[in-house]
């Protein structure tokens, strides 16, 4: 909350991530969150209990922030953006081996993406890609990847280059 409050006070643009810290929270308290934010990001089950604890529809907590991004796993993830619901398909793995680590990826993607003012499709697209990288590898953090290899899978799967 203080971070929240300090950066929100210092003009620092934050993703407010709940992530399993979010039953700590009240409707309230989430909704101080998100209006301090700049861009939210859950998974599923995460975006039911922050409508839940807001009474507030996703559409309409979007609203308040540049961008809401809802994961949903292998079914992809949609981000709600400039009044649009963007869908973004999961990249499929090369193989299944640990989901342990893959919503940091996916994250690490969307972060990369609004530091490079990419598009949000593209920004989505980029983090599935590094979810499916890193749910083919064993262990939370024991992968890495050059940037060529990366911006060379995209292309592979998506027709052009990141940057």
């Amino acid at each position: 909350v203080q971070h929240a409050r300090e950066f929100h006070e210092a003009g620092i643009p934050f993703m407010f991530d709940p992530g399993q810290g979010l039953p700590m929270f009240n409707g309230e308290e989430l909704l101080d969150f998100i209006g301090k934010a700049d861009y939210v990001a859950v998974n599923d089950y995460e975006g039911q209990l922050l409508h839940e604890r807001t009474g507030c529809p996703l559409e309409s907590l979007a609203k308040l922030v540049k961008g809401l991004i809802v994961t949903k796993g292998s079914e992809g993830s949609i981000i709600y953006a400039d009044g649009q619901q963007i869908v973004i398909p999961s990249v499929k793995p090369e193989r299944l081996i640990d989901p342990t680590g893959c919503g940091d990826a996916y994250r690490a993607g969307l972060l990369f993406g609004l530091i490079h003012e990419m598009d949000w499709q593209s920004t989505g697209q980029l983090a599935s890609l590094m979810g499916a990288l890193k749910i083919a590898q064993r262990g939370g953090q024991n992968h890495s990847f050059s940037r060529d290899e990366i911006d060379q899978r995209y292309f592979e799967i998506f027709g052009n280059r990141i940057l």
